[in-house]
């Protein structure tokens, strides 16, 4: 009987003591779930976070969650192995640091956008405020030119407003050109490796700040310049280069352009325009170059066959050169040497050489090579004519002249004395 309640007894404590050791196991699985579970749910969290603030908010979780389960960090080591507690909480920690730092550009990036966004419109407006200001303006030139009157104030006037013109273009070129960098030139705007929705979302921008427009205008406007006025070859030097600048800007704005077209078709058409127009601005200001080297020679009554370019105004002169030299017999010598005269040292080598041939070689519209031709053939014209009658001779002519008159005088008087006193006897 004895026994038997004994091993009751026993079977009742090892009963008891598995039930209990099964719970605790259970206990420990439950706790290895539940954080498990926390930590799963935590960095999900984090890769959904919208903003700075909540991953504040998470980096006060992840420390409330650390502290509670600080004393099962034995148990979690073997649960978690090959990772252990302190290694999964690092993990959360670079999870955080790194969410951190996206949100944290990308609200910079937002708020670029919006500056950017703001500095577009500004930059529209003052550009559409000019170009009202540009038409204005010219306008007020035209008027002037058209009134045909020449006193003081009136030259005055159009000088100062052909100033404003030049102003007011130089001004929107700029503002086209910090256009131009916001939107293709900032690091964040590199068009070269943005996918299609942001090249998408780009080229609403570009079509929004009215770029291309205003640049044809102010290339346009340009062409009308150019056409209302006329210019010392420094101005003109000026002009050229200013078209080559702006053409070399628009071959590393063009092709970023290209990239945020929808189709080819848009933006050939587009650029083709862009790339006509630049030529037409181009060949105005030669037009007027060449028709300011056309008034040298006019001025002095020398008339070349019509030219247009380089090869025509070098057959034009080289033209005009044998002429003159061909049809020197034809004429006496104090001719041929005001012809040649005229057109080597008060044209030519006074102005044409001196003030207009840097500026067409520096712009290749005249080469070198017909420069020196033109010269060589000047040397020819001037060998023809021959050797010139000394300058002394003409005083000495003058001379002989008047003494020849003061004999002629003498003997008339003497012959009418005589007369005289033939009457008188």
């Amino acid at each position: 009987m004895k026994n038997k309640v004994i091993t009751s007894i026993l079977f009742s404590f090892i009963v008891l003591l598995s039930f209990v050791q099964i719970k605790a196991q259970g206990s420990d699985l439950e706790v290895t779930k539940n954080f498990k579970s926390a930590v799963q749910t935590l960095e999900s969290d984090i890769d959904k976070a919208q903003s700075v603030a909540e991953i504040q908010d998470f980096e006060n979780q992840a420390v409330a969650l650390k502290d509670k389960y600080t004393a099962k960090k034995a148990l979690l080591d073997k649960a978690l192995y090959p990772e252990t507690f302190e290694s999964t909480f690092e993990k959360i920690n670079k999870k955080l640091e790194v969410a951190k730092g996206k949100l944290s550009q990308i609200g910079d990036l937002q708020v670029e956008v919006v500056d950017l966004k703001g500095k577009l419109q500004e930059l529209k407006e003052y550009v559409n405020k000019l170009s009202e200001d540009y038409y204005t303006t010219l306008r007020e030139v035209v008027s002037l030119r058209e009134s045909n009157k020449k006193d003081r104030k009136t030259v005055d006037s159009l000088k100062s407003l052909l100033t404003k013109l030049r102003d007011n273009s130089k001004k929107r070129n700029s503002l086209i050109d910090e256009l131009a960098n916001s939107l293709f030139f900032d690091k964040e705007h590199n068009v070269e490796s943005m996918n299609d929705a942001e090249k998408k979302e780009l080229y609403v921008k570009f079509k929004s700040s009215n770029m291309l427009d205003n640049i044809k205008r102010l290339i346009s406007d340009n062409v009308k310049f150019m056409e209302a006025s006329a210019f010392t070859t420094q101005q003109l030097d000026e002009l050229k280069q200013e078209q080559k600048e702006f053409s070399a800007r628009w071959k590393a704005i063009g092709p970023k352009i290209a990239q945020v077209y929808a189709t080819p078709k848009e933006k050939d058409a587009e650029l083709a325009v862009v790339d006509g127009m630049l030529r037409k601005w181009d060949s105005t200001i030669n037009e007027n170059i060449w028709q300011n080297v056309d008034v040298q020679f006019r001025i002095k009554d020398i008339t070349l066959e019509r030219f247009y370019d380089g090869e025509s105004f070098f057959n034009a002169v080289v033209g005009y050169i044998e002429k003159q030299t061909k049809n020197s017999d034809q004429k006496n010598s104090e001719e041929r040497y005001t012809a040649y005269n005229t057109f080597a040292d008060s044209v030519w080598n006074a102005n044409i050489s001196d003030v207009w041939i840097p500026l067409l070689t520096r712009y290749r519209l005249l080469s070198n090579s017909q420069v020196d031709e033109i010269n060589d053939k000047l040397d020819k014209w001037h060998e023809s004519l021959g050797e010139p009658m000394p300058t002394w001779i003409y005083p000495l002519v003058i001379g002989v002249l008047v003494l020849v008159i003061i004999v002629l005088l003498v003997m008339v008087v003497g012959k009418s004395k005589k007369i005289n006193q033939i009457k008188n006897t």
